[in-house]
């Protein structure tokens, strides 16, 4: 059987989490740790969403979930956020994570070592490879109080599941961008996916005179570049040719150039 019938189940029963009421609002995420960053790969709610809604329904973390799902299978996981056709492909109205101007880069050590003492073999353990090897690696991260985002979503529903995110980013299991809480609050300029005419997330590049037109983006406020589209991100069944925000340290999205 395949995954998408041996959990028929429970995505059943997350179709509760999609919303019935929509509004533009602005989510600021208070951290108590410096989150995972190298400028290239973006900051995003809808994962984080996702990972709470899961632990809620089945009371498992995603990666026993996912356990052969496989990375090319399309799995559809509502979430409190709305979406929007651009395409064919379905496309969240959720902006990236926006820093304010006090954030700083900075750079974190994810270490290991075996201590062959405390195993009582001294001497014997290979450090230079295997499972015992020693690892010193440089985590670039980002030093902020909060980061913003900016979604069209049911207030009452993610002021529900938000209560249940933890971290942000990559390595948000090890200890980085960790969630002290969520503010939510109305956003009167819809800045989910444009704003001032630069894109606030990865758009897919096709001029279907719905949603938006890649012709009309502000110039320098975009690159072009294959990436994924759709949440979990790291599925490469929703990869396309898309308008990618260029984002700079301490500036929202649309100033970046």
């Amino acid at each position: 059987m395949s995954w998408l019938v041996d959990n028929a189940g429970w995505l059943a029963r997350a179709a509760r989490w999609a919303p019935r009421t929509v509004e533009p609002l602005h989510l600021r995420a208070w951290l108590s740790s410096p989150v995972t960053w190298d400028g290239s790969v973006p900051i995003t709610i809808e994962g984080p969403l996702q990972f709470a809604m899961i632990g809620r329904e089945t009371g498992r973390l995603p990666d026993d979930v996912f356990n052969g799902a496989g990375r090319d299978t399309l799995i559809e996981l509502p979430i409190p956020i709305a979406d929007v056709t651009i395409g064919e492909r379905l496309i969240a109205c959720a902006s990236w994570g926006a820093a304010p101007v006090i954030a700083i880069e900075a750079v974190r050590w994810r270490r290991k070592r075996a201590r062959e003492e405390a195993l009582g073999v001294p001497g014997r353990l290979l450090i230079k490879g295997g499972p015992f090897k020693s690892l010193n690696i440089p985590v670039g991260t980002l030093v902020t109080p909060w980061l913003d985002f900016y979604v069209r979503g049911d207030r009452a529903l993610l002021e529900d599941l938000c209560r249940d995110v933890q971290g942000l980013g990559r390595d948000s299991t090890r200890g980085l961008g960790t969630v002290l809480g969520i503010e939510i609050s109305s956003d009167p300029d819809d800045r989910s996916l444009l704003y001032r005419g630069a894109p606030q997330r990865a758009l897919p590049i096709v001029c279907d005179g719905g949603n938006y037109d890649p012709r009309s983006l502000t110039p320098d406020t975009w690159d072009e570049r294959e990436t994924t589209t759709r949440a979990p991100y790291w599925k490469q069944a929703s990869l396309a040719l898309c308008a990618v925000p260029i984002v700079s340290v301490g500036l929202p999205i649309a100033e970046a150039a």
